[in-house]
């Protein structure tokens, strides 16, 4: 009986230490990711995304003179821009009967006093005591509100608002759980469907709000609503997606991503698919200030590169080619990138890559299933200025790798000297 205890207690033991290694795995590098930073002396106002998603979530506007909302919807456009189409705020409170439903916003709008967020993940406390929370699949957004007692459980929508003006703007009362809508601006017309965990009531309107019943439309060039959750429950899941197709096609996206209602699913598997595109440049440093700025550098670039990326070349779908073509649209962080591993792109017929010294000591870039190529320095002091280049054991002469050579994987070493 005591052997059998024992074993039993091994085989929990590595389960568990299984465990905390599988966490370690999801959370290693989405950690050192600062998605709230400021880049370019701009704020950065992507709070949340996905490496190749067609939906992101901003915190704050872009636009001047315009009304203040805490979460901005953007999608992809068909020009493959980002369009803010969809703004929505948690409010505590019900507009007055003819209350100017703009007024009512500006008036509930308030800083968060505390939040935190994580590349595809965002949460704040607002001053009211709503707590809100956001998860992201490729083409759904996933809001998880809750609500602190003695207030209204509410949400306005604005689909007027926008960096373009907007022609006409459609919101449809489906049912007591779902509505959708549209936003027709100059270039195209955006179609959205909202589904809700809790029964709603809904009023819209371009001034004053009327009440909707399953079924009514309202339609014009300005268009808000306020929903109700009603009190039954202090905590609210909305699923939200958008198409440039129709309603039809973005419901079709809940239907095939958001299968459940488990908004820690969302959470986590979005963190695992940044982990995954983050891995495939991982770095070595004692340094954790160089860690966040490497990382932090990556997800930017990855932002920016998936609004370039170029179709039907293979190679630009590997993170070296994406930093690169960010890098010759003047991306910042993707040039602090390869000033970090010490490879400075060249423009010609193929992607060029000359040696200058790495700020790193160690990078390891993934090129294939189990294939790596490895930049290695080695230096006499902090003042280290001249270099020898090795690759493979080799001398290389002309300082100077190809994408389809680092492709091939290896390793790059670089051995420095005191000498100028």
């Amino acid at each position: 009986m005591k052997k059998v205890s024992v074993i039993i207690f091994a085989l929990t033991l590595i389960v568990c230490m299984q465990s905390c290694n599988d966490e370690d795995k999801d959370r290693n590098l989405t950690d050192f990711v600062n998605t709230l930073q400021t880049v370019n002396n701009e704020q950065m106002t992507v709070a949340a995304a996905l490496p190749f998603g067609d939906v992101r979530l901003s915190r704050n506007s872009e636009c001047t003179e315009s009304v203040a909302c805490t979460f901005s919807h953007l999608h992809r456009n068909n020009e493959n821009n980002w369009v803010q189409d969809l703004r929505m705020l948690p409010v505590g409170d019900k507009p007055d009967v003819d209350e100017n439903i703009t007024n009512f916003i500006n008036a509930n709008c308030s800083e968060p006093i505390k939040e935190s967020a994580e590349p595809a993940y965002y949460r704040a406390t607002f001053e009211n005591g709503i707590l809100a929370e956001v998860a992201l699949t490729d083409n759904c957004v996933f809001h998880y509100y809750q609500y602190p007692a003695g207030c209204k459980r509410a949400l306005t929508l604005d689909l007027t608002t926008a960096c373009d003006s907007t022609l006409e703007a459609v919101v449809t009362k489906i049912s007591d759980r779902r509505i959708e809508g549209s936003r027709k601006s100059g270039k195209q017309t955006m179609y959205f469907v909202m589904e809700f965990s809790q029964d709603i009531e809904m009023s819209a309107g371009d001034g004053s709000l009327l009440k909707l019943e399953n079924g009514d439309t309202f339609r014009g060039k300005k268009c808000y609503a306020w929903i109700d959750f009603g009190t039954k429950t202090d905590k609210i899941l909305l699923k939200l997606s958008t198409s440039t197709k129709s309603c039809e096609d973005a419901m079709a996206n809940i239907n095939r991503e958001l299968t459940h209602w488990s908004f820690d699913k969302v959470k986590k598997d979005g963190k695992r698919a940044w982990n995954k595109e983050l891995s495939t440049i991982k770095i070595e440093s004692t340094n954790k200030d160089d860690m966040k700025k490497f990382y932090t550098d990556l997800y930017c670039s990855y932002l920016s590169a998936c609004c370039i990326m170029v179709t039907g070349n293979k190679r630009r779908y590997h993170t070296l080619s994406l930093l690169t073509d960010s890098y010759f649209k003047g991306d910042k962080p993707s040039a602090d990138i390869f000033e970090a591993i010490g490879l400075n792109p060249v423009k010609s017929d193929e992607y060029l890559y000359q040696f200058t010294i790495p700020k790193l000591d160690k990078i390891s870039i993934k090129t294939g299933p189990e294939k790596f190529f490895e930049i290695r320095v080695k230096r006499n002091s902090d003042n280290s200025f001249g270099k020898d280049v090795l690759l493979n054991g080799k001398p290389v002469e002309h300082k100077r790798l190809s994408y389809d050579e680092i492709m091939k994987g290896g390793k790059l070493d670089f051995i420095l000297n005191d000498e100028k």
